[in-house]
């Protein structure tokens, strides 16, 4: 089920990272993180349009791993659901 997502008091329907499947893309949209876990994904490359890719769930754990450009990150998924996307066809 899509993420429901509050922006400057209107309600938008959108959809987080951490509501896309392994094997889905998505373009960044929005990243609704602070301080230093902002800086930590930026610095990987999540940054508006940037192109993020679902690549695998870690076996026994909650973390999916992302490519974002040439870099695989593992995200708990109370983090990925800070990451606004769209998806896009594969």
């Amino acid at each position: 089920m899509p993420t429901i997502w509050a922006s400057q008091g209107n309600c938008t329907l959108g959809s987080s990272l951490s509501d896309l499947s392994v094997g889905e893309t998505g373009t960044v949209q929005e990243i609704h993180l602070e301080g230093k876990l902002r800086s930590y994904v930026t610095r990987f490359g999540f940054v508006e349009g940037a192109a993020v890719s679902v690549i695998r769930q870690v076996p026994l754990g909650s973390l999916r791993v992302y490519r974002i450009g040439q870099a695989e990150i593992a995200l708990r998924p109370e983090t990925a659901e800070q990451i606004r996307v769209t998806r896009t066809d594969t």
